[in-house]
């Protein structure tokens, strides 16, 4: 079987030189992956603007019917089950009957060659890539948050369940933009909490989601008042009020 990988541009599917005819399911895969965004942004539905993670799309199945060339959404409902059943995609209901379709793995596979922005030339021409660093940036990060967590770099277990799918990076980014919190402080509280955890013998979280709690109480007490000690040598906030231990039942 052959391997490696080739740069598609999302214009194919559009190309005046292709009949207009029913595409074959590997076609309509590819199609759906020219269809995720690139990096995170916003799709407007109605008078609403939804986030639109890096990886994802929103779209009814009557439009991928019709984008297919198929005769039915049922076609369409039926091959996004599969898709979901393998792990695939994940596919979530949205506003006035459309869904946000999530490509799994996005991340993965994706990251490691992408521009920074899309890039203008053709197949024809030579296409300049990030330098080797920014490449692999989004990867190894994944990773590093991966094995904080008891995971292999991968992110699959024995089960074959996959962690850092698109979703769960797009968890992970808040605990940056939101929170502020650096690489290195993220590690810091995952890693304590994989800790508690191994020490009480419990399994791994199943959700990147599970630590954004922790992350919000760790970005509190490091952006709270600074502590200074009282009159008795008690540490105490700005309102003269004992410093609190926040100890959280996952270790945090």
């Amino acid at each position: 079987m052959s391997v490696g990988w080739i740069r598609i541009e999302r214009k194919l599917f559009d190309h005046q030189f292709f009949d207009d005819e029913p595409m074959s399911e590997r076609e309509a895969w590819i199609c759906m992956l020219t269809r995720a965004a690139w990096e995170n942004t916003q799709h407007r539905v109605g008078t609403q603007m939804l986030n639109v993670p890096r990886g994802a799309f929103y779209c009814t199945q009557r439009d991928m019917a019709q984008t297919f060339g198929w005769k039915s959404h049922h076609r369409v409902q039926g091959f996004w089950s599969r898709l979901t059943d393998a792990e695939m995609i994940e596919v979530r209901s949205a506003p006035r009957k459309k869904c946000l379709v999530i490509i799994r793995n996005y991340e993965m596979y994706q990251s490691q060659y992408r521009q920074e922005q899309q890039p203008t030339e053709t197949h024809l021409k030579v296409i300049k890539t990030d330098p080797p660093a920014a490449q692999s940036s989004d990867m190894e990060r994944r990773e590093r948050l991966l094995v904080a967590m008891g995971l292999n770099p991968m992110g699959r277990t024995p089960s074959g369940r996959t962690f850092g799918t698109v979703n769960d990076m797009f968890e992970a980014s808040k605990w940056s933009a939101d929170l502020g919190l650096s690489l290195d402080e993220q590690l810091a509280v995952i890693g304590e909490i994989t800790a508690h955890r191994a020490r009480a013998g419990e399994p791994p979280p199943t959700s990147f989601k599970f630590y954004t709690q922790p992350m919000a109480r760790y970005a509190a007490l490091k952006n709270g008042p600074k502590l200074e000690p009282d009159a008795k040598g008690t540490a105490t906030n700005a309102t003269g009020r004992p410093k609190i231990r926040a100890k959280a039942k996952n270790g945090i």
